[in-house]
């Protein structure tokens, strides 16, 4: 039974990669995941590929890993842009503009909390001025968690 277990477990998984490579152009495909393997064959076949994690990218690449147009709502940086913080990103080798660093926000709720979000972080950094990325990343997600993500 074991040595079966073994040679079911490779088979399974290329049927759901030939099952998946037929739906990947379906948005069912999309949101779907197929024996853990949607993400390794999405992003091989899909025609969306992501591009560089830069500041002109960062609104397309989000739309890629969320598979949302983003319509009425702003791609937020969890780590702002204001150049007083890159400093620190790049003290802790963070981009800022990688997809998993963004989040989509209401654009009117998204513009009115801007300020204040900035200065949480700023007054972050004025306490940990030499924070490290675990530190960083707590604070970016309880910074998140408050503002209702």
């Amino acid at each position: 039974k074991k040595k079966i277990m073994v040679t079911l477990q490779p088979m399974k998984r290329l049927i759901s990669i030939i099952i998946l490579l037929f739906l990947v152009g379906n948005s069912f495909a999309k949101n779907v995941d197929f024996f853990g393997v949607r993400e390794v064959v999405a992003a091989k076949t899909s025609t969306t590929a992501f591009k560089s994690f830069t500041k002109s990218n960062y609104r397309h690449n989000l739309q890629v890993l969320t598979g949302r147009s983003g319509a009425g709502m702003d791609a937020h940086h969890i780590f702002p842009q204001a150049s007083r913080f890159q400093q620190h990103w790049n003290r802790v080798g963070l981009n800022i503009h990688d997809p998993k660093n963004l989040t989509w926000w209401q654009s009117g709720a998204h513009r009115s909390a801007a300020g204040a979000y900035n200065k949480a972080w700023d007054g972050f950094f004025r306490q940990y001025p030499n924070a490290n990325l675990q530190q960083i990343q707590n604070f970016g997600n309880s910074l998140m968690k408050s503002h209702g993500f």
